[in-house]
């Protein structure tokens, strides 16, 4: 069966480059002298660096992953002004059991808000899940450790603080306040009592297999987005190998819903990148629509017939969509990875208004290996 692709109907071209680079941030040479982010002005005025992952909290207050800054910013829904909810700066793992304005993550991907309001961020490349208490503004690593993989004795269904985690990026809830979490080849949930047990995928074994059977046997590779439905089904973009899978939530089996049949590229404005406009990234669901990135344009599943719609065509005056997220009216949001900025996106007239970022530094984030 041929998976469906948008229909090609270049409407009005008012971005770019859907970048889906896997989030390697490092601070190469040179980056690490970027001056740092001003917080408590408006939005528009504050630099951003690298952005990647957005989500709205129960007020519609804008989270970003200001991932290259080394924190998490808020962006306050009445005022507009931002301030830091996360990250001091410094690039490394620091400040556990302490307030999260004062401790230090390195390479921040996600951040997802529960229904109590605690903040949830993938600190990327310090392999954890770390958690801001709504109430103290105290951050703790709740999945994660220091074992690399091949020393790791821990156990199916083992408290998520005595597993390791392999690059750790995008996070979903259920309707039921599970969190789940992707890393480099496995969907993982984590239960309230924080027992974690993998859905799909295999532990350091990336490849593509498994569709029409169960998600437990089957295999991801890198896969970089994340979405569930009020009725337990899971979508992932199984970016690596350029598709979006759902797990059923009856069933638990796993197929394919959409396949990317372009060809792959490796470079994008000078600037290497994994998947440059071709595979699928991050996904955002709302009253029965799917909205994701690919082939350089911004796209809507019907989740009831499968049609896939192509709502946005993309062009190089954008520089790489790596995030989206939808308020609570349903307008979605996506961050612009090389351009610094994030903005909203009205579906109807097809019009891009930018709410925050003022495009410094200039020069691009680079991906790195």
């Amino acid at each position: 069966m041929k998976l469906p692709e948008p229909e090609i109907s270049r409407r009005r071209f008012l971005g770019s480059l859907a970048l889906a680079a896997v989030p390697l941030l490092q601070s190469p040479p040179g980056e690490e002298n970027v001056p740092p982010p001003v917080d408590r002005i408006h939005a528009l005025q504050s630099s951003i660096y690298g952005p990647t992952g957005l989500c709205f909290d129960a007020h519609d207050n804008l989270l970003i992953v200001d991932s290259l800054h080394c924190r998490v910013r808020k962006v306050d829904a009445k005022t507009r002004i931002i301030t830091t909810l996360a990250g001091d700066g410094r690039y490394r793992f620091a400040g556990d059991n302490g307030l999260a304005t004062r401790a230090s993550l390195q390479g921040p991907e996600c951040a997802q808000v529960d229904a109590e309001g605690n903040v949830y961020i993938s600190d990327y490349l310090t392999d954890r899940i770390r958690k801001i208490d709504a109430a103290t503004g105290i951050i703790t690593t709740i999945a994660g450790r220091d074992v690399q993989i091949w020393d790791d004795k821990s156990k199916e269904g083992d408290a998520a603080t005595r597993r390791t985690l392999d690059r750790p990026n995008h996070m979903a809830f259920d309707s039921k306040g599970a969190l789940y979490g992707l890393e480099a080849s496995r969907l993982f949930r984590i239960d309230k009592n924080g027992a974690m047990t993998t859905i799909a995928g295999k532990r350091n074994f990336r490849s593509f297999t498994g569709d029409g059977g169960p998600s437990s046997a089957a295999t991801l590779q890198w896969p970089q987005g994340l979405a569930i439905d009020r009725n337990g089904n899971i979508f992932i973009s199984d970016t690596d190998n350029y598709r979006i899978r759902r797990i059923d939530g009856r069933t638990g089996r796993i197929s394919s819903i959409y396949a990317v049949q372009k060809p792959y590229t490796r470079e994008s404005r000078g600037v290497i990148a994994m998947y440059a406009g071709v595979s699928v990234r991050d996904l955002a669901i709302h009253a029965e629509q799917l909205y994701f990135v690919a082939s350089n344009s911004v796209n809507v599943m019907n989740l009831k017939s499968t049609a896939v719609t192509e709502v946005l065509a993309l062009d190089a005056s954008f520089g790489g969509i790596s995030g989206m997220a939808l308020d609570r009216l349903g307008n979605l949001h996506v961050s612009d990875w090389l351009g610094n900025k994030v903005w909203k996106v009205d579906l109807l007239t097809q019009s891009l208004t930018l709410v925050a970022g003022n495009g410094l530094p200039k020069h691009p984030p680079r991906a790195h290996g």
